[in-house]
C-alpha cells in the first residue's frame, strides 16, 4: 500500500508481525527519507533519520556507551526532581480549579529538555 509518497505494509497477525520484526528486520529498519529530515537533520545524518547501516550502528553505539548510561541519566535527576516538584506545587495551588494538564506536563517536559541540553529554561518559558 502507498500512503502519500511512502510505501507502507500493514501487518495484521502476530505471525506476520514476527516475520517482519525479527526475520526480515533489516529490510524494514530504515525510515523513509523525507524533506523535513533532509533540511532539519543535516541530510538525515542524525540517529532518528539516518538510514540503517554502518553509520547508524556507529551512532547507536555512541549513544549506548555515552548517552544512555545510568550515570549520565542520573546526572539529570536534580533537574527532573525540581521541575516535577514545581509541577506538583502548581497543580496543588489551583485548589480544585480546572487546569490544562496536557499543557502543564508538556511544559514540564520541555523545561527538562531545555535545562538538560542548555543548562537553563528557554526564554519563552519564563
Amino acid at each position: 500500500m502507498q500512503l502519500g509518497e511512502v510505501f507502507t505494509i500493514i501487518v495484521s497477525s502476530a505471525e506476520y508481525a514476527k516475520e517482519v520484526m525479527k526475520t526480515q528486520e533489516i529490510i524494514f529498519a530504515s525510515r523513509p527519507i523525507i524533506l523535513a529530515s533532509e533540511l532539519l537533520a543535516y541530510n538525515s545524518t542524525d540517529i532518528a533519520f539516518s538510514p540503517y547501516g554502518d553509520y547508524w550502528r556507529h551512532l547507536r553505539k555512541i549513544c549506548a556507551l555515552e548517552l544512555f548510561t545510568p550515570k549520565f541519566i542520573n546526572s539529570f535527576k536534580p533537574i527532573r526532581e525540581e521541575v516535577f516538584t514545581n509541577l506538583i506545587e502548581m497543580i496543588a495551588s489551583e485548589k480544585g480549579s480546572p487546569i490544562n494538564l496536557t499543557e502543564a506536563v508538556l511544559s514540564a517536559i520541555y523545561t527538562i529538555i531545555s535545562k538538560s541540553a542548555f543548562g537553563k529554561k528557554d526564554k519563552d518559558q519564563e
